[in-house]
């Protein structure tokens, strides 16, 4: 019963990651930042709009 349940959950955990790498964009996140502020593909994160 143990060699079974290591054997299926080593089976999920191969089979997630070569998922995850499989994608050609895991390394992007879809992001969307709070009113005021933008996405800075400088800074990678989300900065205060500058207007005026």
């Amino acid at each position: 019963m143990f060699l079974r349940a290591t054997l299926a959950g080593l089976l999920l955990a191969t089979t997630l990651f070569s998922a995850a790498s499989a994608c050609p964009a895991h390394d992007r996140q879809a992001q969307s930042c709070a009113p005021g502020y933008a996405w800075s593909e400088n800074e990678g994160t989300c900065v205060p709009e500058v207007t005026g």
